[in-house]
């Protein structure tokens, strides 16, 4: 790609983000963009997390570009990253579909920290977003994680307890240390 090499690509990936994020990093790298990505618009955000609030498997996932735009844009500044943070945990906390919830959790899983910990946690109950809410928190680089997957454990359905001790073990053998 011209503009980009396999540093760009090495870089993204020490973020922690995603193959396909990866690319959208390279490819922002390649046509000039600043940073990691350009962010949007503060109109065109706010009119995709309008979409969000009503998205379902099925639609046009396209509204929500200038979300994902501002996570890659995020990844690479703080503050950003922060804000965006705050803005799609509200989202869980939200009266939205359990679809519109579970892009939030795949976003959450690539910039997500310990401040989204609490609203993912509240969903490893949920019988529909508990697999998701795990996706999310498996990423955070953050003892809250870990621990949020093993105060749920006892509070969990019983067909839920093998997702979440799975997600346990899988950070026990990721980061090497006790939970």
């Amino acid at each position: 790609m011209i503009g980009a090499d396999k540093s760009d690509f090495r870089d993204a990936k020490a973020l922690g983000i995603g193959q396909s994020t990866r690319h959208r990093v390279i490819f922002r790298k390649a046509i000039g963009a600043q940073g990691l990505g350009a962010t949007p618009a503060a109109p065109a955000l706010d009119a995709a997390f309008e979409s969000l609030k009503a998205y379902n498997w099925g639609t046009d996932a396209k509204a929500l570009d200038p979300i994902e735009d501002a996570v890659v844009a995020a990844l690479g500044d703080a503050a950003a990253r922060k804000v965006l943070e705050a803005r799609l945990a509200a989202v869980l906390e939200a009266d939205v579909s359990r679809d519109a919830k579970d892009v939030v959790c795949r976003m959450l899983r690539k910039m997500g920290s310990a401040d989204s910990v609490p609203a993912l946690a509240r969903l490893l109950t949920d019988k529909d977003l508990s697999h998701m809410a795990r996706y999310a928190l498996e990423r955070i680089q953050d003892p809250a994680a870990g621990v949020a997957l093993r105060d749920a454990l006892p509070k969990v359905a019983p067909g839920l307890k093998a997702g979440v001790a799975g997600s346990l073990g899988y950070l026990v053998v990721l980061r090497q240390r006790e939970l």
